[in-house]
């Protein structure tokens, strides 16, 4: 924890893998718990459940599953379709992921909108 000036900031800062980046507004818009839960949900399909929403999925589309950065998990989710994060989107248009990629986009909206910290992108 060597630079934190408590364990408190050192479990709510984000740290490389759960940074947003540019993506902070959009993850600080999301209110309340059932709002993350819905708006993760809304954009990411776990790539085991692809053929029970009738998706084949591409090589292109599989390998977004090894995508490790929330910044470069939103990036993928903007790309494939712009709108905000608390609109759902079809399956043909989520990024594929993995249960980490759910639980670590959940864990860097928890920072960004029920800790009330001021975080800049980067």
């Amino acid at each position: 924890m060597s630079g934190y000036d408590s364990p408190f900031e050192y479990y709510t800062l984000p740290g490389q893998m759960t940074s947003a980046g540019p993506h902070t507004p959009a993850l600080a818009a999301l209110k309340s718990v059932p709002s993350i839960a819905a708006a993760i949900h809304g954009a990411l399909l776990h790539e085991a459940w692809a053929p029970r929403h009738g998706q084949t999925l591409t090589e292109a589309r599989r390998a977004q599953s090894h995508m490790r950065p929330v910044r470069q998990m939103l990036d993928a989710v903007i790309a494939i379709d712009p709108a905000a994060l608390d609109v759902p989107r079809p399956p043909d248009k989520r990024s594929i992921g993995v249960c980490r990629h759910f639980t670590v986009l959940a864990c860097a909206a928890l920072r960004c909108t029920l800790l009330g910290r001021r975080f800049s992108p980067g």
